[in-house]
């Protein structure tokens, strides 16, 4: 190992994977799990093998990926891009691919590039509380609309309505993010019944945020879950109380290059173009990642240790603050294995550098 790498940890994943399998079963509901967390085909053999037939993903690209790996029922949620119609199009004609969108015009850019040789699903991207895209959920006639213009094509199906509760990772802790849930939950409930006064049929709801569907005692009332960070889990997770670090199943193995007791400090080769920049506030401090309990000999981590967190990152360096007593056990050349604060963006820098540990417990 040369430079900084990601370690997968499969039976932390695996186990993640379980219990989240588990609470939509118990909800009556459907899974579709969110695969831009893992980006792996080797992560999502896992998945398949647990039952998992339909997934999530949030590009084009990324669809085309699954595609080719045997993924034959696939969501891409993400708004249609004008300028990927033609790609949309072309993977339609190989798979069950699912889009969403929130406006007529999108709709007319779909419409104007069907064939005879596709069947797309259409799902209604509803802005339930998140303000990042989607039709607010108290537009009733304008969601309307839309699902009388998709129902009237021959090649288009109305899948039912869709949100990603993302604003419950604004949520402090377990209890502020529950409320944000229920909150997203009742909205959504609410539209659905009005839409079906109107509408011969159910409208499905889909959900998906890994905050609301980890805490939330059940997820009874949602036909389809959309959840895809719990698979790793995160130091973000952690920090308003959705898992514990036991929970995590990433962790980058960053090397020691450079040693300044003066300052109390520790540069690794580990940066922003490894990590991303996210970061979370702990104490008045910004928290770019943190130093775990565990070395590459020895994976199994349960803790963190404390007083030692990434405090800045460059390009290619992260800062560590620590204290003076770990800092006088580490030696220049140590490999530290890091706990990052947003797996996602971490594993999408690292997806070319990262190693499958298998853990040592049943």
């Amino acid at each position: 190992m040369h430079s900084p790498t990601l370690l997968i940890h499969k039976e932390k994943a695996c186990r993640n994977i379980d219990r989240m399998m588990q609470k939509v079963a118990d909800s009556k509901a459907s899974f579709r799990p969110h695969f831009k967390t893992h980006q792996s085909h080797t992560v999502g053999q896992w998945f398949r093998e647990k039952g998992i037939q339909k997934i999530t993903v949030s590009s084009v690209d990324m669809a085309i990926y699954f595609a080719q790996d045997g993924w034959q029922d696939i969501l891409i949620a993400f708004p249609v891009n004008p300028m990927e119609v033609s790609r949309i199009m072309a993977l339609a004609e190989k798979i069950n691919l699912h889009v969403i969108l929130d406006s007529m015009q999108a709709l007319y850019l779909l419409q104007n590039s069907l064939s005879a040789d596709v069947c797309l699903t259409i799902w209604l991207d509803i802005d339930a509380g998140y303000h990042r895209t989607g039709i607010l959920w108290s537009q009733t006639a304008e969601c309307l609309t839309l699902i009388l213009a998709i129902r009237q094509n021959p090649h288009l199906k109305f899948g039912g309505i869709l949100t990603h509760a993302g604003d419950t990772y604004h949520g402090k802790n377990p209890q502020e993010i529950l409320v944000i849930f229920n909150d997203t939950m009742e909205r959504m409930h609410t539209l659905k019944k009005t839409l079906e006064s109107e509408l011969s049929g159910s409208v499905p709801i889909s959900i998906g945020d890994t905050p609301g569907c980890t805490l939330a005692p059940s997820l009874a009332g949602a036909n389809e879950v959309r959840a895809g960070n719990f698979v790793y889990n995160d130091l973000k997770q952690v920090s308003v109380g959705v898992c514990t670090i036991a929970d995590t199943a990433t962790a980058m193995a960053c090397s020691v290059v450079g040693i300044y007791p003066h300052r109390n400090e520790l540069i690794i080769h580990g940066g922003a173009v490894h990590f991303s920049k996210d970061f979370y506030s702990e104490n008045g401090q910004s928290i770019y990642g943190k130093v775990l309990q565990a070395s590459i000999q020895n994976s199994e981590w349960e803790q963190t240790i404390p007083d030692t967190w990434i405090s800045s990152l460059s390009q290619e360096h992260g800062t560590i603050k620590t204290t003076p007593d770990f800092l006088s056990q580490t030696r220049l050349g140590d490999v530290l294995l890091i706990a990052p604060v947003h797996s996602c963006l971490t594993v999408s820098a690292m997806k070319d550098h990262h190693q499958i540990m298998e853990g040592s417990r049943s």
